[in-house]
């Protein structure tokens, strides 16, 4: 597996956060999936790092919130739909 022969001279994996909106396993060629032509998601699957157990929120918006605070939605939002502006 070449994922796994990481040298002294690479400290830190690349990472790629890909976020889509309603995009699931099923749509993905790697995983199976016959509804899209993915290349390119399928070559990153082959090459690097192929999750088979990940979980995500049902919204779309939480999902980016968190990503980008970097804080669970229960520090981000008053109730819901309502963020805290602080």
């Amino acid at each position: 597996m070449a994922w796994l022969s990481a040298t002294a001279k690479d400290p830190q994996p690349n990472v790629i956060l890909i976020m889509a909106d309603d995009l699931g396993q099923e749509c993905i060629e790697n995983y199976g999936g016959e509804s899209y032509h993915t290349p390119r998601l399928s070559q990153l699957a082959q090459e690097g790092v192929w999750f088979s157990n990940a979980h995500s929120q049902p919204i779309c918006t939480p999902s980016r919130v968190q990503i980008m605070t970097g804080k669970y939605n229960v520090r981000n939002y008053i109730r819901f739909a309502t963020l805290d502006r602080s």
